[in-house]
Order: structure tokens, then C-alpha cells, then sequence
């Protein structure tokens, strides 16, 4: 499992190469790989080129409606929309050949990335965020959301008082790759 990162993948830093060689090998070994949030970006750049990540034209910070457009493993037991901490301000924008998207949101058409083969999946959001990290992600984020146009106190209000059960997605992963 690979997991999110507070840098963009749409920059390029000098340790930022290495590791998307380091996601190639990776995948080519054809071992089980869960990437999410940056590294749901990592894998679509390592695997397509700078071209498959973008800003997000509207940043997602909060718990969304998660629409499973293709049925799924990773979705059993799990109703259709489900709600999960987003926690974004990149996307990826093109698919790595292999891949397909099975789940979406308003603002974000890949929420969930599968490869058609390979045990190897991308998540944009964040299903190991608990409710009161989530929240914690927006007062963090306060400032640099409402230079977005973002009120932060409607994000706060979205969030569920009572875990929605998106954890299952993890679970559902493990039991895909077995």
C-alpha cells in the first residue's frame, strides 16, 4: 500500500523519479499494489506520464459521495454512492493503458482506478481517514481552502457524526488480491 503525501505529483522534486521508477518495477512484477490519494496519482504518472495528473479544478476536502460506475470487489458491501473522506487538490486526468475508472465523484471522474489484470488499484480518496482526522484535514486546510473559494465550514458540516463503513474498501482490497 502506498499512501498520500502533502507534495503535488504534478511537481517534479529530486527523490520524485526514483520512486516512479521504483512504482514501474513495482508493477511489472505484477505483486498487489493499493495506491491512494497521492499514490493513486503516483501510479497513473509512473505509468502514463506527467500527462495523466492534473490540479484538481475543484479540490475536494471533505467526506464525498463516492458513485460506483463499474461494479467491483472493492465495492462489495458497500451501498451505491457511499461516503468517504476526500482530501485532494490533484487528479488524475488519463487513464494508464490497462486501466479502468469504476468509481467517481462530482468534481473528480477517477475516484478509483483498477487495472484490468493486475492486482493493482488507485484510489483518489482516503477510505483509512477516520471522522475526527477528517476533520482535523479541514481546519488544517482552512485558509488555503477559502483562497479556493471553499467555505470550510460547509465542508465541517458534511461530515458524518458515525463512520460510514468505507473502511470496508481496505478489507474488500485484501481479499481481492488473495
Amino acid at each position: 500500500m502506498l499512501t498520500g503525501s502533502e507534495y503535488s505529483v504534478t511537481e517534479d522534486y529530486p527523490w520524485l523519479e526514483p520512486l516512479l521508477d521504483y512504482v514501474r518495477r513495482f508493477f511489472e512484477c505484477g505483486k498487489p499494489m493499493l495506491g491512494v490519494c497521492y499514490s493513486h496519482q503516483l501510479i497513473a504518472r509512473a505509468l502514463h506520464g506527467r500527462r495523466a495528473v492534473s490540479k484538481a479544478l475543484v479540490p475536494e476536502m471533505t467526506y464525498t459521495p463516492i458513485e460506483v460506475t463499474k461494479s467491483h470487489p472493492l465495492f462489495h458491501g458497500l451501498p451505491n454512492p457511499f461516503w468517504v473522506m476526500s482530501a485532494h487538490y490533484d487528479q488524475v486526468t488519463r487513464l494508464p493503458e490497462g486501466f479502468e475508472a469504476v468509481a467517481r465523484t462530482r468534481d473528480c471522474a477517477i475516484q478509483a482506478m483498477v487495472h484490468k489484470t493486475k492486482p493493482v488499484v488507485g484510489l483518489q480518496f482516503h477510505p483509512e481517514i477516520e471522522i475526527e482526522r477528517g476533520r482535523k484535514c479541514v481546519l488544517d486546510e482552512w485558509e488555503k481552502l477559502r483562497q479556493h473559494g471553499i467555505e470550510p465550514e460547509v465542508l465541517l458540516a458534511q461530515i458524518p457524526s458515525v463512520p460510514t463503513g468505507a473502511d470496508r474498501v481496505l478489507r474488500n482490497f485484501l481479499s481481492f488480491v488473495r
